[in-house]
């Protein structure tokens, strides 16, 4: 039989199956009342029909059904495609089909042969073998492309859904990577690798060792039993601390490159004050051991979501608590620090002076090995001048002095003296070994430990570092006059200014007169003039371009000399900034994209410096110095408004993150009396008020200059507006906020007290989302403030905002104690009021595992021997629900358990009617909660209270045990094993 198309077989057979039940109709027949055996034939005939026209109209003959198969195998296409083989098993079916077909068309027509028929003579044919044969055949045919369909749908369906799946999981991964690139930003963007890098690069090959060969440094390192976990190493200056520093980093990165270990690591430097406060120094050390993790913690996840995505920062006891919990991810951590003694953070409230980053460190958990059992945390290590203060705080650790190595400063001298590049007697030492041995015995003997000026000259080393910045300033001043004024005014701005200057914002700077419309492009000066010129004074940090001076003695060389070397210095600087920022190029005012912005930073590079720093200088030059420049800037609203955008935002920041925060944080309507209040500029708002400046205008955010004021403490521009008839004292902003909230969130109580004797202020008012001054006061700690406020008769101390949220919620939420307590004083106090998801003041304080203010909020009895500070009982124990529970049925012990907080839930377990066993709405425990982030300590804690359910199941079956042995919390898992061997 010659073979026919698949497509063709199938209109036959579609045909054949028409012309038998059309046969039977001539036949004067009705299919209704044809027998069962007859109307079965004619059921199969019809399915066959309506089976293979689908499969031609909506398979065969669809070009979408083609390309849905188009990279794929089509069972259906392969078998009855236009492409199929000649001599497949469905072609010879529908040959065969239409064969058997055919049979029984010319049967029926025989048996008519002209004469009527009935049913009862049509009958025998419709029970005869080959008629059943023919209805099996059709049967199995249907049912086989029944079959390929189903084949196909499967394949589709299976392949459609890997599609999907896989275009689901790459947008996550997308989504999961760019949330993932926006919380590390939010974390911080201060990094220190391009500074280990540059000094690690500066180690000569074979030096430092010695410190990595001490028995200290290695049983610090490998963690043995009983020896402390801080490592201090004091040097001297010059000692070549950070360099050793440097050596230390790199040596742990690769000793435990194959093991579950952070190393994080610091580099303070006495110049970057602005950007290495405390809290950007501690956000820095979470951004570098997340990253070390390889994936984002839920705990910074949900941390992120509950600053709405990034729109409020972390507090330091936010971080604190984060870089505590991390550790818990690693089998154990690390964190090395750089120059401890040249931190000092002004910005810290709190903790004020260079103790407040010592301070976090030393409280976070720490590694060790003791009595048999692990602990884990980090362990630290610190280099630092002597200093009393750092040597009293690390009374205990290990300590071992850093100084150079004779043999380091050996291997250092001996390859100098050789090079004629480096040594001007190299000839000579290369011909007289004597001579060679003499000069590196003195000098390292005349080194004593300091590794700086060796290519000196043997006899000319001073004994005093004083003697050679005097020498090298004798230098400077003696080169002709260009060369003298262009160091001189190199060293006055790297020593003066905020923070470390770009190489290329230093050549800005010198190029700058006081007047000018614009940058003298001429008047640049190469970075290698610069250098050159300043008798090794200046260095180029060549990772990040930074230009500095060559160590910390420098500075405080310069620093103890500046009214000498530099009377006027802070004028000039201050003057060339407001030149700058006057430029014609900045009457466009505002960019607003971030290409703009980025672009307009990268040409003008002395703009963010000028932007942010011009006032600083102006204050320390006293204000009238720099008033006639001032002013001329300030009159101008398009050069306000492009300075102002600067200040408030980064300079690289990518087109979403501009578009939130210039949405957000940066108003449009800024004017100069703005930014005059904002500063305290009094002499200048002055003058801008008596030339006709608007003193009540508001910027697009609804804030007056009053606001502005208030916001940054500025008293006496705060009484000058306030005194004045034309000033709206207590006009609210677009989020509801009064001078008075922002003054009171701030701390500034002198200006609170201005603010609140003026007549009719509403000192209760509500913004927003419902929080009053008061409110605001106690969320920051700010207890005097608190005080205050609370005094005023009428004030609502117990308000709630928006989320259900009083005072003393906020109070407690911060840890501030002395607030907390302040409030729990007053009168019928609402001491366990709920917010809107069931949480109270105890529930936020145990949350953040705050001791002081737990106690506060329980009925604690003070421990006999006077261990503990005896608390006053402040409230009833009928007063504060201990179990109290929030909308995810978590208890305050439950919140404390899964913090860690041992101390905090101490005391808990300790309160009578605890419920220690009480269950959340997943049916998890306190006890489930400490198991599952491997809190050791706690977990121990809660299976020494009696009558403790060690193995309980939540709703999914999971167990402590379980939820440890999944968080691989071995020690967690250890404890709980024998203690379930015990309760069997």
């Amino acid at each position: 039989m010659a073979a026919f198309g698949v497509g063709a077989g199938i209109v036959g057979v579609i045909g054949l199956t028409i012309q038998i039940t059309q046969v039977v109709v001539q036949f004067g027949l009705e299919w209704k009342n044809a027998p069962a055996e007859a109307k079965r034939f004619s059921r199969e005939l019809r399915n066959l029909k309506t089976v293979l026209s689908e499969t031609r109209t909506n398979f065969l003959d669809d070009p979408t059904f083609k390309e849905a198969f188009q990279d794929r195998k089509s069972i259906l296409l392969s078998e009855h495609g236009p492409n199929a083989a000649t001599a497949t098993d469905p072609k010879l079916s529908i040959e065969s089909c239409k064969a058997e077909l055919e049979k029984v068309l010319d049967e029926l027509k025989k048996r008519h042969e002209g004469r009527r028929i009935s049913w009862e003579k049509l009958k025998g044919f419709f029970l005869a073998k080959s008629t059943q044969d023919s209805m099996d055949h059709l049967r199995r045919y249907c049912q086989a492309l029944n079959d390929m369909f189903s084949m196909d749908a499967l394949t589709l369906g299976v392949n459609i859904h890997t599609e999907v799946r896989e275009a689901r999981r790459e947008q996550k991964e997308w989504h999961n990577d760019e949330e993932n690139r926006r919380i590390l930003t939010w974390i911080s963007t201060l990094s220190f690798e391009e500074k280990q890098t540059d000094i690690l690069s500066k180690r000569y090959p074979g030096t430092g060792e010695w410190l990595l060969d001490q028995d200290e440094f290695q049983s610090w390192r490998n963690g043995v039993r009983d020896v402390p976990s801080v490592l201090w190493c004091p040097g001297i200056i010059g000692a070549g601390k950070s360099v050793m520093t440097s050596i230390v980093i790199e040596h742990l990165q690769r000793f435990f490159t194959a093991d579950n270990v952070s190393i994080s690591y610091i580099y303070c430097d006495y110049k970057d004050r602005e950007s290495q406060t405390t809290i950007n120094l501690i956000s820095s050390l979470v951004r570098q051991v997340v990253l070390l993790l390889g994936e984002m913690p839920e705990e910074l996840r949900d941390l992120y979501t509950e600053h709405r995505k990034g729109q409020s920062s972390l507090s330091l006891e936010e971080l604190s608590r984060l870089l505590s919990s991390l550790s818990n991810h690693f089998g154990r951590s690390f964190i090395v620090v750089d120059a401890l003694d040249e931190h000092f953070d002004n910005k810290d409230e709190k903790n004020a002076g260079r103790m407040a980053l010592l301070d976090v460190l030393l409280n976070l958990p720490q590694y060790r090995y003791q009595n048999s059992n692990i602990s884990r945390g980090y362990r630290l290590f610190f280099t630092s001048r002597e200093n009393g203060l750092i040597e009293e705080r690390l009374e205990g650790c290990v300590r071992l002095d850093i100084r150079a190595a004779d043999s380091d400063i050996e291997s250092y001298l001996r390859s100098r003296i050789c090079n004629p590049t480096e040594f001007r007697f190299a000839k000579e030492v290369q011909n007289d070994a004597n001579l060679g041995n003499l000069i590196v015995s003195r000098l390292v003997e005349k080194a004593r430990g300091i590794v700086r000026n060796l290519r000196k000259a043997l006899e000319s080393l001073p004994t005093r570092l004083d003697e050679t910045y005097d020498e090298a300033m004798t230098r400077i001043k003696a080169q002709v006059e260009d060369h003298r004024e262009l160091a001189l005014s190199a060293l006055s701005w790297i020593s003066n200014a905020n923070r470390p200057l770009h190489i290329d914002e230093l050549r800005h700077a010198l190029a700058v007169s006081p007047g000018d419309p614009s940058l003298n492009k001429q008047a640049l000066v190469d970075q290698k003039d610069i250098i050159s010129v300043s008798a090794g004074l200046i260095t180029l940090d060549a990772q990040s371009s930074t230009i500095r001076l060559a160590h910390f003695s420098v500075e405080e060389y310069f620093g103890s000399r500046k009214q000498i070397l530099f009377p006027d210095v802070d004028s000039q600087i201050a003057k060339t900034c407001l030149t700058y920022l006057s430029f014609d190029t900045f009457e466009n005012g505002r960019c607003s994209s971030a290409v703009e912005y980025e672009a307009r930073l990268e040409v003008n590079c002395l703009l963010a410096y000028a932007a942010r720093n011009w006032v600083h200088h102006a204050y320390r030059a006293k204000e009238h110095t720099v008033e006639d420049l001032a002013l001329g800037f300030l009159r101008n609203s398009h050069r306000v408004a492009c300075s102002d955008q600067v200040m408030r935002m980064p300079d690289y920041i990518g087109t979403e993150r501009f578009e939130f925060r210039d949405g957000l944080l940066v108003p449009r309507q800024v004017s100069g009396v703005h930014l005059a209040a904002r500063f305290g500029l009094v002499s200048i708002i002055e003058r801008l008020i008596e030339d006709g400046a608007e003193v009540d205008s508001k910027d697009s955010q609804g804030q007056t200059p009053l606001s502005y004021a208030a916001k940054d403490g500025r008293e006496t521009i705060v009484k000058l507006l306030v005194d004045r008839g034309d000033v709206v004292a207590d006009s609210k902003d677009e989020f509801g906020r009064t001078p008075l909230s922002h003054a009171a969130q701030e701390g500034h109580e002198r200006v609170v007290k201005l603010l609140m004797d003026v007549k009719d202020m509403e000192v209760d008012s509500k913004d927003d989302i419902g929080r009053t001054p008061l409110s605001h006061a106690a969320m920051m700690g700010h207890e005097r403030v608190v005080k205050l406020l609370m005094d005023v008769e009428h004030v609502e101390v117990d308000s709630k905002d928006d989320f259900g949220r009083t005072p003393l919620s906020h109070a407690a939420q911060g840890g501030h104690e002395r607030v907390v307590k302040l409030l729990m004083d007053v009168k019928d106090m609402e001491v366990d009021s709920e917010d809107e998801d069931g949480q109270t003041p105890l529930s936020f304080a145990a949350m953040g595992g705050y001791e002081m203010v737990v106690k506060l909020l329980v009925d604690v009895e003070g421990v006999e021997g006077g261990h503990e500070r005896v608390v006053k009982l402040l409230v009833d124990v009928e007063d504060v629900k201990v179990n109290s529970k929030d909308d995810l049925g978590r208890t305050p012990l439950s919140h404390a358990a899964q913090g860690g907080h041992e101390r905090v839930v101490k005391l808990l377990v300790d309160v009578e009617d605890v419920e220690v066993d009480s269950e959340d709405q997943f049916g998890r425990t306190p006890l489930s909660h400490a198991a599952m982030m491997g809190h050791e300590r706690v977990v121990k804690l809660l299976m020494d209270v009696e009558n403790v359910e060690v193995d309980s199941e939540d709703e999914d079956g999971q167990t402590p045990l379980l939820y440890a042995i999944a968080g691989g919390h071995k020690t967690v898992v250890k404890l709980l094993e024998e203690a379930l061997k015990l309760s069997r």
